[in-house]
């Protein structure tokens, strides 16, 4: 089954999507800010990041910074925000595949993630 980064910096919403990705047999590892989803991209591959745009560690485009800078492999990358909106996405140095915003719409997410994975 598929490995899902899962960054956020709301700890009850990182549950919450975490524990649903894995009852869906995903192998989800869960960050909750920047630096730690940095190590582990270092360390893991993953066949998607779902990441926070907005964190006070950094967030979405810190890490697409750092992430530029290297040789790795990247996954497919959504977005999870509720700032986010619009045609941002297109000026960014990464492909994002999916914006999915606050409040999560959790009767769709699980189909929606996959069909980022597909």
């Amino acid at each position: 089954m598929a490995k899902i980064l899962l960054i956020d910096d709301e700890p009850e919403l990182l549950e919450i999507m975490g524990d649903r990705l894995e009852d869906d047999g995903y192998t989800v590892v869960k960050c909750g800010g920047t630096p730690e989803a940095i190590e582990a991209i270092k360390l893991q591959k993953f066949d998607l990041l779902l990441c926070d745009y907005t964190m006070p560690c950094g967030g979405f485009l810190n890490l697409v910074n750092v992430l530029s800078q290297t040789q790795l492999e990247l996954p497919k990358i959504a977005i999870i925000s509720g700032h986010a909106k619009g045609d941002f996405v297109k000026s960014l140095s990464v492909p994002v595949v999916k914006i999915f915003e606050k409040p999560i719409n959790f009767e769709n997410f699980s189909d929606e993630v996959a069909k980022l994975i597909s």
